[in-house]
């Protein structure tokens, strides 16, 4: 897997992640600055080695909505790392959405009561909840602007930008 580049915006916020080697495109373009870079992994041309970007700022100010991300089946099955949080299965093609409170019972659509579920654990649950079905009780929780961006843990480099130990 190609080592990833934190994109910061010019008031050095974070905004997403791209390629090392994009991230080196942008400052070869002018585009953006590099901040930190990687110490082990340089990139080679032909006749010459280029140190290889970890934190980029771009030159614009680009303004996130962060606190903002959406409630969606994509972003639900991200948070949940593609898990059934019932019984653990990794099955892509079986993961459902399942509302923790059941929505017949006034559960809501809301971060903290939807979870990744394979078919079968989301049918076994059905309009019961995980304890009245006789299943291991879930948490769930609003992930923040930077977790959906896979950044939950971060490189060292990273973390005075992303506000993490």
């Amino acid at each position: 897997m190609a080592k990833q580049t934190l994109v910061l915006n010019s008031a050095y916020l974070p905004l997403t992640t791209v390629s090392s080697l994009r991230a080196f495109v942008l400052i070869v373009l002018g585009k953006a600055e590099a901040v930190h870079y990687y110490a082990d992994e340089p990139i080679r041309a032909v006749e010459r080695e280029f140190l290889r970007p970890s934190v980029i700022r771009i030159s614009k100010y680009v303004d996130m909505n962060y606190g903002k991300l959406k409630l969606t089946k994509p972003n639900i099955l991200k948070r949940d790392n593609f898990t059934c949080q019932y019984c653990g299965s990794k099955d892509r093609g079986s993961l459902t959405v399942d509302h923790v409170v059941p929505r017949s019972k006034g559960g809501t659509d809301t971060w903290s009561n939807v979870v990744a579920a394979c078919w079968n654990c989301n049918n076994k649950k059905g309009s019961r909840t995980p304890e009245q079905a006789g299943m291991k009780s879930v948490k769930a929780f609003r992930p923040s602007y930077l977790y959906a961006l896979g950044i939950n843990n971060p490189p060292e480099d990273w973390k005075p930008y992303t506000f993490t130990k």
